[in-house]
């Protein structure tokens, strides 16, 4: 995974959101709190994949219902 699919993954799940906690020296974990208390998740933009963020991080997975890191198509972990 490079960081352009990182950063679009993350972007995509921030939804309009200010990046600022999850840029380099930002607070990950207050960010990843913030947006995961406020978005369950949405469609991916492959047809039938599904964006979510967890508490353990933001993944994009193959299907909905679909949390666990192992389980992701791409998955970057706060």
């Amino acid at each position: 995974m490079d960081c352009t699919e990182k950063a679009d993954l993350i972007l995509r799940g921030l939804g309009g959101e200010h990046p600022m906690g999850w840029i380099p020296g930002g607070d990950h974990k207050a960010a990843i709190s913030h947006i995961f208390s406020g978005c369950a998740g949405w469609s991916g933009p492959t047809a039938g994949t599904w964006g979510s963020i967890t508490p353990k991080g933001i993944g994009s997975f193959p299907r909905f219902g679909l949390t666990e890191s192992n389980d992701a198509l791409l998955f970057v972990i706060q």
